[in-house]
């Protein structure tokens, strides 16, 4: 027994409801990822700043307390920023079904009773390219953060102990 239109109609409301809070979600992963870069960078900036300035009155043999902060602040950042894209891909994951669900419910309202060429759920998938290449970005930004910290704690240490 096929669904009614009405209960047709009442599925698609739901699940644009379900998918504009999801793209809230998303939105806030967004912003929580640049905030936490920022904070990042700001507090990285001021461990250089400091250890370049300083690098005349704090002994060489001192070079590790820099560097433990950096290291800290670099595994805490990290672990917070790939958390939070993870999410966000995996969030626009579910958002990609969710809109090949409402999809091929908008196509069932319109085909109706009409047999013909109509898409299963299984023939609707998300974009296996798509999906990749935001697990490739991810990755990317990991690897250049992890760069960047590896030049800061180098820094830490070049920075007082080669005068």
């Amino acid at each position: 027994m096929e669904p009614s239109h009405d209960h047709i109609k009442q599925n698609i409301e739901k699940m644009r409801t379900i998918n504009y809070k999801q793209e809230k979600r998303i939105n806030y992963f967004e912003k929580r990822a640049y905030r936490i870069t920022s904070f990042y960078f700001i507090f990285q900036g001021m461990i250089f700043i400091s250890i370049s300035k300083s690098s005349s009155s704090l002994p060489c043999h001192h070079w590790w307390i820099p560097f433990t902060l950096s290291l800290l602040s670099s595994a805490i950042y990290g672990l917070t920023f790939f958390s939070t894209l993870t999410n966000c891909i995996q969030t626009l994951y579910h958002l990609d079904l969710n809109r090949l669900e409402l999809e091929l419910m908008i196509q069932q309202l319109h085909m109706g009773e009409q047999q013909g060429n109509q898409m299963t759920q299984d023939q609707l998938k998300p974009d296996k390219v798509q999906w990749l290449r935001r697990y490739a970005l991810v990755y990317l930004v990991v690897l250049v953060m992890l760069a960047f910290a590896g030049i800061m704690l180098y820094a830490c240490h070049s920075f007082l102990c080669n005068k």
